[in-house]
């Protein structure tokens, strides 16, 4: 039977679900227990029920709890005294409805007495209170109190920082479930919102009470409130990626807090690594606790990328790894061949270029590439920085290839490849035929050199290919061919004749056929004749043997017999005979004079082998001789002659002299001479040695066609021969500055005292100057010399010797003297005569010096000259002659003269004469100068106040005048400063001419 209820209005569809979560029901088969507490913020109440149907109950459990709620609206009479209301409005299948007032304090005792804090458990910066709720319940419903106790009123829990202080929070406690015996619930609080690191803090529990529970606050059984204090929370950090690109990957991680609920972190810093070796990444956490990275990986491959959160204040560090796997970027092969269309056995070039699949195709440098070039060979190779890798091949064969170019990926490029079909043609061949054997013969074996070649660059050989060679004459051979292309076979021909050779290659399947043609012309073979002589020096008149051997040329040299064999003595006799089995013949012959002869022996050969024939030089030797040498006198000086007596006889029996013999001797001082023997086989000679020595002189016989050489040596001592020397000087007393002739005579201290020619002499002037010169075919050599002045000088002459001549000298004193002119030489004195006097003159700054010109009517020697003067004893002089220069008006060159420092005898007026002592050469129409001076002798000589006079007089000299300069001191402006020239006056002096 169906409960027939009124629609269900907007009011009691709210109260339906305000219940929802406060209703406790218990369902048998027909029965329906329940206890429904309503609170709707206004007001609370609460229907315990009991409900009996008279079917089983399936879908009727919600009907009997709206019923209840129905007389629990707002407004409604209490329960009691409406069981028949009730039960009228459920039905014929209700059996029976009891329900109890909202108001069941008179009925029910309160269920709960005392909440309690058993404990606070701490897990990050979260603390959980553990609270126990001490329940009874009255006897008439003890069946129900277990439910009854989960619709208690959830109690809050306050959290202080210490127990009299405010709360710093209230937390509902969640009951999972109560008992009778006590039942728990629990409650949360994140402190680390409120509570700096280190607060202690406390939690008390409290329950307002209901109807059914009763309000009570914990005393947690007279103990101090549990507290705990603070801590960081715990953060957990996720990590995950997804990849863009190939290679390109972007993380995501999210920060959140462990403790509560995941609640998302913001604002903090966490880093990536993403396992490569790379930069560390650090993103920043949004509002949702996440953030994200990009980041390139170089290579492909499993790299184990890391988050990290550092922690703070108020959270716990955290990591978390992810592992990222990296695949390949894509990559593209090409290959290209050049030639196109290669050959066999020639280069074939191979590019291969390897790119990125990217949208850049750019080049891939440092791969590894693989070229199976399709004929079994492969080839290996590393790209470029063109991401080219070029390499070259060779094919054996003629045929198609597949040609395959594989790169098989690495850590950042998934493998790729290229191939083609590749068709290699045939090489030509070349093939060349030569004779090796020179001049082929018949019977012997002929070697025949055959190369094969390539005709590819280069034409290197072609090995291990097969070759026939036609001989021409019926027969063939073949080979195949070595490492260098080469075969060598060989062939004997029966007999001799002209042959057309040819050597052939069939081609394979790499090469053309070839061909090679050559002619051979083979000849008879060789024989070898030899001949020999006993004794090996047969002497003139004694019988020497010749022997003969005639072998044949081919192998192993066989002799050859019964074999004519003809001899030339070589002396105009012949003679012939036949080889024995050995292949030999012995033949003798006496030769009647010594001489060299040339014998030939000849083999004329025959149909089997050609001519041959040996030739020897034989000496045929002259009877013996001996040479004797004596020299007279054993021990002579040089330039003396020595006496050689030699004498020549026979070594035959009784040693008679030998007549007419020419014999040479050596001298020993690469002279020689030669003579012949007289009637007792003795020749004497003279000879002159040049030089001193010890000489070895050899007497030679060259022997002839009769007798043999022979020779005789002795040791000559030769002496050094003395020598003496003079010399002559012409004129006697040559004139100074006149030319003197010296000769110097050389001659020998040997008899006769001949003349020395051609020896150097050395003469000393005994001036300072020296000479040398050659003596001549007579023994003199002359000198011309000239002394510059008057004097008596040494002289010598030497000869210092050599080889053949001890050395020599003379000495010889010389006198010159000054040369002389015939009357008059132009001297004139005008030393009496005074007109007057000039001065100063002497040790003061403003002296002159006075001088006087003159020019000479002939050329002479100046002698002397003299000046009239009054100068004090103490004031010391020179006297000079100069060069004068009328156009500068000042002497010039060096001094020709200038005297000792010299001062007058007594302070008075007197002349005083300066001879020269060397012989001064004046020149006519040259004009010169003449003065006393003190200048540059200040302060060396006498006092420093000193001056005189020097006396002049009217013009009597018609080539010269007075002439003065105020030098001083210095006498260098005698040649650089203009003098003055009185022409009126002289000075009163005087000049000697010689």
């Amino acid at each position: 039977m169906r409960c027939r209820t009124k629609p269900e209005s907007q009011e009691d569809a709210a109260a339906r679900q305000l219940v929802s979560q406060s209703a406790i029901v218990v369902r048998g088969r027909r029965t329906l227990a329940g206890l429904i507490i309503f609170d709707d913020g206004r007001r609370r109440a609460s229907m315990q029920f009991h409900c009996e149907r008279r079917r089983p109950i399936k879908r009727g459990s919600l009907l009997c709890i709206l019923l209840a709620l129905n007389f629990m609206r707002p407004g409604s009479a209490d329960m009691n005294g409406h069981q028949g209301k009730l039960t009228n409005a459920m039905g014929p299948d209700l059996k029976s409805f009891q329900g109890f007032s909202s108001n069941m304090s008179e009925a029910i005792q309160r269920l709960v007495e005392v909440p309690t804090i058993t404990r606070v458990t701490l897990d990050g910066t979260r603390a959980t209170a553990h609270v126990s709720l001490n329940a009874k319940a009255l006897a008439a419903l003890a069946n129900i109190v277990p439910q009854l106790l989960r619709i208690c009123p959830e109690g809050n829990v306050c959290w202080k920082a210490d127990l009299g202080g405010p709360c710093l929070g209230n937390t509902p406690v969640a009951s999972a479930g109560f008992s009778l015996n006590g039942s728990f619930g629990q409650a949360s609080f994140d402190y680390s919102d409120v509570l700096d690191a280190g607060t202690s803090f406390q939690a008390v529990a409290a329950y307002q009470g209901s109807l059914l529970c009763k309000a009570a606050a914990s005393d947690n059984a007279g103990q101090p409130p549990p507290q705990g204090k603070f801590m960081r929370l715990t953060t957990s950090l996720t990590l995950t990626s997804t990849n863009a690109a190939a290679t390109e990957v972007i993380f995501n991680v999210v920060l959140t807090n462990a403790v509560l609920d995941g609640q998302p972190i913001k604002a903090r810093n966490v880093t990536i690594d993403y396992g490569d070796g790379s930069e560390v990444a650090t993103v920043v956490t949004a509002s949702d606790g996440s953030a994200s990275a990009q980041h390139q990986y170089a290579t492909s491959g499993f790299f184990n990328a890391t988050a990290s959160f550092q922690g703070d204040r108020r959270y716990q560090p955290s990591s978390v790894m992810d592992t990222v796997e990296i695949g390949p970027e894509t990559s593209l092969t090409t290959l290209t061949v050049t030639p196109m269309s290669p050959i066999a056995t020639e280069d074939a070039t191979f590019v291969i270029t390897l790119k990125s699949g990217g949208p850049d195709m750019s080049p891939v440098a440092g791969a590894a590439i693989t070229v199976d070039f399709g004929d079994g060979t492969n080839g290996t190779g590393t790209t470029d920085l063109n991401g080219q890798f070029i390499l070259t091949h060779t094919y054996a064969i003629a045929s198609s290839f597949q040609v395959m170019a594989s790169f098989a990926g690495d850590a950042t490029y998934s493998k790729s490849s290229a191939s083609t079909t590749l068709a290699i043609g045939l090489e030509r061949a070349s093939t060349s035929l030569a004779v090796t054997t020179r001049s082929p013969v018949a019977t012997e074996n002929i070697t025949f050199a055959v190369v094969l070649r390539s005709d590819a660059p280069g034409m290197p050989p072609l090995a291990g290919k097969p070759i026939t060679v036609s001989f021409g004459d019926g027969f063939s051979g073949n080979g195949t061919t070595d490492s260098t292309g080469s075969i060598s076979v060989k062939h004997v021909y029966a007999t001799a004749g002209t042959y057309q050779l040819s050597a052939s290659f069939a081609g394979d399947a790499t090469y053309y056929a070839s061909s090679a043609a050559t002619t051979i012309a083979t000849g008879l073979e060789t024989s070898s004749t030899s001949l020999s002589v006993a004794p090996m020096s047969p002497v003139a008149t004694e019988s020497a043997t010749f022997l003969i051997a005639l072998k044949s040329g081919g192998p192993g040299t066989p002799a050859l017999s019964s074999k004519t064999v003809s001899v030339d003595f070589g002396d105009g006799a012949t003679g012939t005979g036949v080889t024995d089995s050995t292949g030999q013949v012995s033949l003798t012959h006496t030769y009647n004079a010594a001489g060299s002869f040339s014998v030939v022996a000849s083999f004329a050969g025959d149909a089997t082998y050609s001519a041959s024939s040996a030739t020897i030089a034989l000496a045929i030797g002259a009877e013996i001789s001996t040479t004797n040498l004596a020299v007279t006198p054993n021990s002579r000086v040089a330039t003396e002659g020595a006496i050689f007596e030699v004498a020549v006889k026979s070594g035959g029996p009784g040693m008679p002299p030998l007549v007419g013999k020419t014999i040479t001797v050596d001298f020993g001082d690469t002279s020689s001479d030669t003579g012949i023997t007289d009637g007792t086989g003795t020749v004497t000679l003279t000879h002159t040695y040049a030089t001193a020595g010890n000489f070895q002189a050899v007497a030679s016989f060259p022997g002839d066609t009769t007798y043999s050489a022979s020779s005789a040596t002795t040791n000559v001592v030769v002496l050094i021969e003395t020598s003496s020397l003079s010399l002559t000087v012409t004129p006697m007393a040559p004139v100074a500055t006149e030319t003197a002739t010296f000769v110097a005579t050389l001659k020998s201290g040997g008899l006769g005292t001949p003349p020395v020619a051609g020896k150097a002499i050395f003469v000393v002037f005994g001036d300072g100057t020296t000479a040398q010169g050659n003596t001549s075919s007579d023994g003199t050599v002359s000198f011309s010399h000239i002394y510059s002045t008057a004097n008596t000088f040494t002289t010598s002459a030497t000869f210092s010797g050599d080889a053949a001549y001890s050395s020599s000298q003379v000495t010889t004193p010389v006198t010159v003297v000054c040369g002389t002119c015939t009357a008059p030489c132009g001297s004139f004195d005008y030393t009496n005569r005074i007109d007057g006097a000039i001065s100063p003159f002497g040790y003061n700054k403003n002296t002159a010096t006075f001088g006087q010109t003159f020019s000479p009517s002939r050329t002479s020697v100046l002698s002397a000259f003299s000046f009239n003067v009054n100068l004090p004893t103490d004031l010391y002089f020179k006297a000079y002659l100069y060069q004068w220069d009328d156009a500068l008006s000042r002497a010039t060159g060096p001094a020709l003269y200038s005297s000792d420092v010299t001062a007058t005898t007594m302070a008075s007026r007197q002349v005083v004469t300066i001879t020269l002592q060397q012989c001064v050469k004046v020149t006519a129409g040259v004009k010169y100068v003449i003065f006393f001076s003190s200048s540059g002798l200040w302060g060396q000589f006498g006092t420093q106040v000193s001056s005189g006079y020097i006396f002049i007089q009217s013009d009597v000299i018609s080539s010269g005048a007075l002439v003065g300069i105020n030098n001083g001191n210095d006498t260098t402006q005698w040649t650089t400063a203009s003098w003055s020239v009185l022409t009126i006056y002289d000075l009163s002096c005087a000049v000697s001419f010689i």
